[in-house]
């Protein structure tokens, strides 16, 4: 089958002459619409299949229906073998067919066209420019994302990338896409391949979503303080920050923080600010807490792609909330990690992933609205199932900076706006700092969202929401802010974490599937005393294909009936690229493009409402959707405070309240006796939410806050409390069996709480009503760890304090008199790690640092130290080492160990009635290499075959955990493929002038019995050149001769042009020929008695791939020269081949093969040909040598000549005398040229007839034969005299006519006839003569001039006469 591929952009010309049916099938692709002409009967007659375009047993073609197909037309799809992989808007697939499969088959299945997918639908604009960004680059390649058909498995893909010119960086095995960089000038190549699906540049370099703040954004309502309130923690639950790397150290995240898949060590702030907002506990101050105090939070380093370790958090770890707070580009369109991340959550419900809208308002990003609009950071933030946020202050109007929608293809963006500005939060080191933008924003409703997580748990015996109920949620309840209903600023509003939980709790949502075309009803009873009902249809969609214009693959559509049957749609904007329209309020209408659709009934009836919701293009069968609903009265809600507050006299606190509507003014009140009495606090406008309340100068437990609109009011849920707070915490005394503490007097404290740092949480630990406390320590070591202590105050009627900031103690003894207390500070004279020794064992005295911290003098005190297992040793200190002194002690006897390995040595001190153990005892870890035991004895050979990297005993130092020394499958240096170790220099990128150096070690060798030993290794290299720009790396190879203990002796050290192996490249250089290597060897003999450690450093400059192989370590015998021929008789000019049989190794070869031969010498090893060109006794000669010695070996060559043929004649009349001159010959044989021959060497012969001869000589001998020819000329004959005529020619010589003149003496009939110098005949004629004289006239003009023979014949003889023609 044959199926000519697209291989320029895509050029749809095909129409429909029906204007009805251009519309109808009309295809959204983001290089423009198409209308395909029905051509599925020419594709049945005509069409056949490439192999190009076969993959995997599939080709891949765009396929567009009559109708979107029906749940059973889909059964009969997937029946027939037909994949459908991407909606393409409308009714278009993109999908893999079989080959096996008969086309008719499409017919069948109600397809109206076949279309090719040609190089301008793989093809994503930003990679047909003719330049690339310089972010993008990579020397001669650059960096793109490519997706790969959904039906193919990576697994099977990725072995075959790299012979295709794919070099992969970087994939999730979950996803259909890898990072990866190509050859600039490779782009239609790549995306012509038959495996991908869609090509486009990579992600833009990260930056964070970030402005400072000084507030705190939280969640208090579902995570109340008082007791009988909502605890909505998101515990049990994962939370993910894919920021800027390692988190803390911080205790609002202690016990709760996995940092295990963070490359690269700690990271910056900016996580850390983002991971304080989502789940900090306010450990170490209260007031900094953060939503999901309860969740375990996981760190990441943010990758661009999303090809990261999400996937497997997810599925391992528990992780169901992410957060990115950075930016990727702007405006970046439906790209392919769009679809990655909504791919994500469409096939793992419960995931979602929260993003930051970004900070690029004012930025022109091309949506062509100004710079006021289109301007969300990357294209991750526009996916159809994440949630994008929205920047807001914390009075809740809209941050300049903050990115505003709509998407590219004009969907609603962001989705929900949260307080991002002016906070603080977690900073490394139990410190704080400013924090904001929408980088702060987005982790508040990640936080929140896990809250959900936590609460549908709780209320669902432990079941685990889908993220697309969550989020419904989420957007229903959104306090509306900006214009009525959704717009492009603030999404669906700001966000209102209490009536999201509400709805949780009442139960107002449910799910229901719909089926292509079909229409659900639901009843939905609005009570009365409504003044707006809220209705949210949200579907999960497909992720979308990067080649179609609008992102959406299912649509439904939604309305609502009132009980009078009144049709009441959703809100809908305008997204035509204008500043004036995308600022306009939401109208209602039908929805083609958004997965959420809100309808709005303000002032509704009372009575049953039909939610109808129609499936009305559903490409891939029935879909489910949730329904969530919420009722706004006029009731108000007070949101904070609520109760169970500390509230500090003379602070600021800002009072917040939830409620409907703009009419009428609220009037604030407080009350300090528990509603009792109440004072008013002031007034706030109809159109308020919150107000900034100084708190009075009062000390109570009873506060309350009340707020009143008309008939409506709102009061704390439970008291809070009003008081000062403690003052002057700190730790006063650490013993063995108490911590004590101690503070300052507060007026009208009862009693005061103390705090210390538990397992996640600041842990009650006591209560007292007096100015220190004593904490019980039950197990004496834990007084080595850090403690974080608080105090908060008690008083009457529940009064309590808010929690001081936590106060730190670094762990220890502190201010602790004991009588007795012996201290082994340290093991002064051996430290952890390794310890390499150059004798068979290893021995060396043991020191100790003691000190005595009692109040006694210590006398003649025992000290000891053990191995692992063994019996310790026990020796007495003797003396008095006098209270508060120190000393050194050296056991008398000394530590002793025969067997390399790792070894656990503690050491301790004990006196009796010693106070305080935990610190009598020190213990390291260490790995002893006894290299006389572990050293390996000559030879050794590695190659890096044993599927082992490093090889056993072997090392690696790569001190900034990026490229490294690492094994690679390359052309070898004998030319066989297999195993080498590399650094990938290309892609490793130093900062500017600091050369970056990894280190590989090998196995320590003894050379003590060594006699003539060497070091060699097999090296390829070449350096990176495009332009004038030149990136150059080195190798460095250091020797130490005293165990490892410094590498003094560099034994090789080569940079750029001296290092290469072949000329400079501007591509990635993988050896790929034997021809590309070089050996190099390094004589060890000044080592010989010596246990000698190499080490290879390679000096990264940013250039290319250095590789190694072959290290060997060999112990050289010496050489033995030896070669031999099939023949020592050869001929000249014959080849002849050499076979080398000499032995040794690492041999040099010299040859000589004597001067007139080629060649005539030669130093390649292995066997030889060559070719002996003059004649004679040739000697052949083979020196080999090595650092062990040289040796020769020789033959003698009899070299016999070739055959030369040659011969001289004289010839006399009719008659030849041959002389022989030829050279070599054996034998001989003659062909004189008229039917004669002879044997002879020098024949004589006689012609019979006048003519011209050709006479061949042919000599041969055991080399072969040679022939020489020469003409002889005869003009006599013996038959000229027979004759009874005379012959005459006039003139002779002449032009060509001539006369010829016959005397005769009787009439007679002649024959003439004029021949050439080759015998050939060139004229002829029959001539009759009388006696006497005949003339006859013959006209030659036309015969080339030169000599000819005129011959006449009768019966008797003929008569030859030589003409010359001028």
């Amino acid at each position: 089958m044959k199926k000519t591929f697209t291989l320029f952009f895509l050029l749809f010309l095909l129409q429909s002459s029906d204007i009805s049916a251009q519309v109808e099938y009309k295809i959204l692709l983001s290089s423009g619409e198409i209308t395909p002409a029905e051509n599925v009967q020419d594709f049945v007659r005509e069409s056949t299949i490439a192999a190009q375009e076969n993959y995997g047993g599939y080709y891949y073609q765009i396929i567009q229906f009559f109708e979107i197909p029906t749940n059973e037309q889909h059964q009969q799809i997937i029946q027939s073998g037909i994949q459908l992989l991407e909606y393409l808007p409308r009714r278009a697939y993109l999908a893999a067919i079989p080959v096996t499969m008969n086309p008719e088959r499409l017919v069948a299945l109600n397809v109206r066209s076949v279309l090719d997918i040609s190089l301008n639908f793989k093809v994503a604009n930003n990679l047909k420019q003719a330049s690339f960004p310089n972010w993008a680059i990579q020397k001669d390649r650059v960096e793109v994302m490519i997706k790969y058909y959904k039906n193919i498995k990576q697994s099977d893909l990725l072995p075959h990338l790299e012979e295709d010119g794919i070099m992969v960086e970087k994939f999730n095995g979950y996803n259909n896409f890898f990072k990866a960089t190509i050859k600039k000038d490779k782009v239609v190549e790549i995306a012509s391949l038959p495996y991908v699906s869609y090509l486009e540049l990579g992600a833009e370099p990260a930056v964070a979503d970030d402005d400072l703040g000084r507030s705190l954004h939280r969640s208090n309502m579902i995570d109340a303080k008082y007791i009988g309130g909502r605890s909505y923690t998101g515990a049990g639950l994962g939370v993910l920050v894919r920021d800027d790397g390692g988190l803390g150290p911080h205790i609002d995240y202690h016990g709760r923080l996995t940092q295990e898949f963070i490359d690269g060590g700690g990271g910056g702030t900016h996580g850390d600010g983002v991971a304080g907002i989502l789940a900090g506990a306010g450990n170490f101050n209260p007031m900094n807490r953060g939503m999901a105090a309860g969740a375990d939070i996981h760190a990441l380093n943010y990758a661009a792609d999303h090809l990261d370790s999400t996937m497997h958090l997810f599925f391992n770890e528990g992780v169901l909330v992410t957060n990115s707070s950075y930016s990727n580009g702007c405006n970046g369109g439906y790209t392919t990690i769009t679809e990655t991340v909504d791919q994500q959550i469409f096939n793992n419900p419960t995931l979602i992933h929260v993003f930051s809208a970004g900070n690029s308002n004012n930025s022109e990003c091309g949506y062509g609205a100004g710079n006021q609009w289109g301007n969300i950071t990357g294209g991750h933030k526009i996916g159809k199932n994440v949630i994008a946020t929205a920047n807001l202050n914390a009075n809740g109007t809209l941050v300049g900076s903050s990115s505003r929608g709509p998407a590219s293809d004009g969907r609603i963006k962001p989705d929900i706006s949260a307080n991002g500005q002016n906070q603080v939060s977690t900073d490394p080191n139990n410190e704080y700092s400013p924090f904001g933008g929408t980088s702060g924003a987005a982790p508040g409703i990640a936080g929140i969202t896990a809250q959900l997580h936590d609460a549908y748990r709780q209320l669902n015996g432990g079941v685990t929401a889908e993220s697309a109920l969550l989020k419904a949620i989420l957007l229903n309840s959104a306090n509306d802010l900006g214009n009525i209903g959704p717009d492009f600023k603030y999404g669906w509003g700001h966000v209102n974490a209490l009536r999201a939980v509400e709805t949780l709790e009442e139960g107002r949502y449910f799910s229901a599937p719909v089926d292509p075309g079909n229409t659900n009803t639901h009843s939905l009873v609005i009570p009365a005393g409504v003044l707006q009902a809220k209705v949210m249809v949200y579907w999960k969609d497909q992720e979308g294909s990067t080649s179609a214009s609008i992102a959406l693959v299912n649509n439904l559509d939604a309305r609502v009936l009132d009980p009078l049957g009144n049709i009441n749609e959703p809100w809908i904007l305008d997204s035509s690229p204008n500043p004036l329209t995308l600022d306009l309020p939401a109208i209602t209408g039908i929805d083609t493009l958004n997965n959420v659709e809100q309808i709005a009934l303000d002032n509704p009836v009372a009575g049953t409402y039909t939610i109808e919701v129609t499936g009305t293009e559903l490409p891939f069968g029935t879909h489910e959707y949730y329904v969530v609903y919420e009722f706004l009265t006029n009731d108000i809600k007070l949101t904070y405070p609520i109760g169970g507050e500390g509230f500090v006299p003379g602070e600021t606190e800002r009072i917040h309240w939830d409620a409907y509507g703009d009419s009428g003014v609220f009037d604030l009140q407080y009350s300090i006796d528990g509603g009792a009495i109440w004072t008013t606090i002031g007034t706030s406008s109809a159109n308020s939410r919150l107000y900034d309340w100084i708190v009075p100068n009062d000390f109570t437990g009873e506060a309350k806050v009340r707020i009143i609109r008309g008939a409506f009011e709102s009061i704390s849920e439970a008291n809070f409390s009003i008081s000062t707070v403690p003052t002057g915490l700190e730790v006063l005394t650490v013993c063995p069996d108490y911590i004590e503490l101690g503070w300052n007097e507060m007026t009208n404290a009862t009693q005061y709480q103390i705090y210390a740092l538990g397992e996640k949480y600041m842990d009650s630990v006591g209560v007292t009503s007096d100015l220190t406390i004593q904490i019980p320590i039950n197990n004496p070591a834990d007084l080595e760890n850090e403690w974080y202590f608080a105090i908060s105050a008690l008083g009457p009627n529940d009064l309590k304090s808010r929690r001081t900031i936590a106060v730190y103690y670094p762990g220890g003894f502190f201010n602790c008199q004991l009588d007795n207390d012996i201290n082994l500070a340290s093991i002064t004279n051996l430290g952890s790690g390794n310890v390499f020794s150059c004798n068979p064992s290893f021995i060396a005295p043991l020191t100790i640092s003691i000190m005595n911290n009692g109040l006694t003098d210590a006398t003649d005190f025992e000290a000891a130290f053990q191995v692992d297992g063994q019996a310790p040793v026990l020796e007495t200190v003797l003396g008095t080492l006098a209270a508060g002194e120190s000393m050194e002690y050296t056991f008398a006897q000394e530590l002793e160990i025969v067997v390399s390995g790792n070894y656990n040595l503690t050491s301790w001190v004990s006196t009796t009635g010693d106070n305080y153990l935990p610190n009598d005892t020190s213990s390291i870890n260490f790995d002893l290499n006894l290299l006389q035991q572990s050293a390996a004895q000559l030879d050794i050979i590695e190659t890096f075959e044993s599927g082992i990297f490093p090889p056993a005993q072997w090392t690696l130092i790569n001190d900034d955990n990026d490229e490294g020394w690492e094994e690679v499958t390359v052309t070898q240096a004998d030319g066989t493929i297999g195993k080498a170790a590399r650094v990938n220099n290309y892609s490793y990128q130093a900062a500017a002038n600091t050369p970056l150096e990894d280190q590989l070690f090998t196995i320590p060798v003894d050379l003590t019995s060594a006699t003539n030993p060497i070091f060699s290794f097999d090296i390829a290299y070449t350096y990176y050149q495009s332009g004038g720009s030149q990136f150059l790396d080195g190798l460095r190879v250091e020797l130490s001769d005293n165990c490892g203990t410094s590498f003094a002796e560099i034994i090789f050290d080569e940079f750029g042009d001296d290092l290469i192996t072949v000329p400079a490249q501007s591509g990635v250089f993988t050896p790929s020929d034997a021809s590309q290597w070089r050996n190099e060897l390094i004589d060890l003999t000044p080592y010989i008695g010596d246990i000698v450690m190499i080490r290879f450093i390679n000096i990264s400059g940013y250039g290319n791939n250095l590789h190694i192989d072959n290290i060997n370590y060999v112990n050289l015998p010496a050489p033995v020269a030896s070669f031999t021929s099939n023949t020592t008789t050869v001929c000249e000019g014959e080849t002849v081949t050499l076979i080398d049989n000499s032995t040794g190794d690492l041999l040099n070869y010299d040859w000589d093969f004597g001067i007139n031969s080629n060649p005539s010498t030669s130093v390649v090893a292995g066997d030889q040909q060559v070719v002996f060109n003059t004649s004679g006794m040739v000697t052949v000669s083979l020196t080999t040598s090595n650092p062990a010695g040289s040796s020769s070996s020789s033959l003698i060559f009899d070299v016999q000549p070739l055959p030369q043929a040659n011969y001289t004649f004289l010839l006399s009349a009719n008659t030849s005398t041959f002389s022989n001159t030829s050279t070599g010959g054996d034998s001989f044989n003659w062909e004189f040229g008229d039917g004669m021959t002879s044997i002879d060497e020098s024949p004589i012969h006689v012609y019979d007839s006048i003519g011209t001869y050709t006479v061949t000589l042919t000599i041969t001998n055991e080399c072969g034969t040679s022939v020489s020819t020469q003409t002889v000329e005869v003009l006599t004959s013996i038959f000229d005299l027979n004759v009874d005529f005379d012959l005459v020619v006039l003139p002779n010589p002449n032009s060509g006519i001539f006369e010829m003149v016959i005397e005769s003496s009787e009439a007679d009939e002649l024959n003439w006839n004029m021949y050439n110098l080759q015998g050939q005949s060139v004229q002829e004629g029959l001539l009759s003569v009388a006696v006497g004289t005949t003339r006859q006239i013959v006209d030659g003009k036309n015969m080339p001039a030169g000599i000819y023979y005129l011959r006449l014949q009768n019966e008797v003889g003929y008569k030859t006469l030589r003409i010359v023609i001028q």
